[in-house]
């Protein structure tokens, strides 16, 4: 394990039983580490899992009280609640907003330009009441944001993140791979781990995390498309209702039995072919049941969507059909074949929903 975070010259002494002796010692036999290394990588994991947004140098300069670090702790406000300004890297001009007391512009914050503090930007994806610009349509410039502009503060830095998907989306739909990379480029610093390789993964998927939450992901288990407004996203879910919708009632049972199958479509299938075809009714059940998770039935009544009779709205509609459709294929298709189908032909976000 290899330790970069300067001189150690704070000598920390900690007394412990013959159990926490045990213990340290072998912390350090799976870090293959020092026990002195082993005491601070534990010190750290649990700052930050009790201060996961607080950087330690806003404790050290006394920015944040003993009062504050219990409240935070006890989850009775956060970080951003605290009003901490610090600043990231950016390229002062005459012409940068941050330099004056007028605030950004959505067209400045979306046009190239040089790069904003971090407490500009903090404050234009503040919410309207808070003064600040964020909304569904708020799009940032790639020029705006430094390499290390962003802090560990997850609601402003996660819509920094989101607006940085915007203005790279196109017809307002972005895909995994692009956020991901944007993970790369902007949240990479933000580790504070002494297992460099373990603090990165950690930013991958704490960040990536976060930022897919200022998004709308596509219900289908296939797809790793991300809609960059609420506009966009119902607009493409009204065609994704209608589609599994389609599925689920044309195709069930009939699928669930290969000689029935091939006489409906009239074709003669392998049975690597039927299992793809299987897979395929199950992609759409998980689909259906994502559509229930993420949407209230309100919303999909705005859709419009034609749901059976029985149905008492479209979440229910959508419950009914997936859990028919589910037992059909348990009660129909061979376990032999069912592991084959949900070993090779589901997607992974499918075996939840079945």
């Amino acid at each position: 394990m290899s330790v970069a975070r300067g001189k150690k010259t704070n000598q920390i002494k900690v007394y412990g039983d013959d159990r926490d002796k045990t213990m340290i010692e072998a912390v350090a036999a799976g870090l293959d580490c020092s026990e002195a290394a082993a005491g601070r990588e534990a010190i750290e994991r649990l700052f930050t899992e009790l201060y996961p947004d607080l950087e330690w140098t806003d404790v050290a300069e006394g920015r944040v009280s003993a009062a504050d670090l219990q409240a935070l702790a006890q989850d009775e406000f956060t970080v951003d609640d605290l009003e901490l300004g610090n600043d990231g890297d950016y390229e002062p001009t005459d012409r940068d907003p941050a330099r004056y007391s007028t605030p950004v512009t959505p067209d400045q914050l979306a046009s190239p330009g040089a790069k904003l503090t971090w407490q500009t930007l903090r404050d234009a994806v503040a919410d309207p009441v808070a003064g600040g610009l964020w909304s569904d349509e708020l799009v940032i410039h790639p020029d705006r944001v430094g390499a290390r502009t962003l802090r560990q503060r997850h609601v402003p830095a996660s819509r920094i993140l989101a607006g940085l998907a915007r203005s790279q989306a196109v017809n307002g739909v972005v895909r995994a791979e692009t956020l991901d990379e944007l993970v790369e480029t902007y949240a990479m610093h933000l580790t504070n781990r002494m297992d460099d390789t373990r603090g990165r993964e950690h930013i991958r998927t704490e960040y990536g995390r976060i930022l897919r939450t200022q998004l709308w992901a596509d219900p289908r288990p296939t797809s790793d498309l991300y809609y960059t407004s609420e506009e966009r996203y119902l607009t493409a879910l009204a065609v994704v209702c209608d589609e599994a919708t389609e599925v689920l009632r044309e195709t069930t049972p009939a699928i669930f039995d290969r000689r029935v199958w091939a006489e409906a479509t009239d074709t003669q299938k392998s049975e690597r072919e039927w299992h793809a075809d299987v897979g395929w009714v199950l992609n759409a059940v998980a689909t259906a049941r994502q559509i229930v998770d993420d949407v209230a039935a309100r919303t999909l009544r705005q859709l419009e969507i034609t749901v059976d009779e029985d149905a008492k709205d479209p979440c229910h509609h959508f419950t009914r059909l997936a859990v028919s459709v589910v037992k059909a294929y348990r009660s129909t298709v061979d376990p032999v074949d069912r592991q084959r189908i949900e070993a090779h032909h589901i997607a992974d976000k499918t075996r939840t929903h079945l």
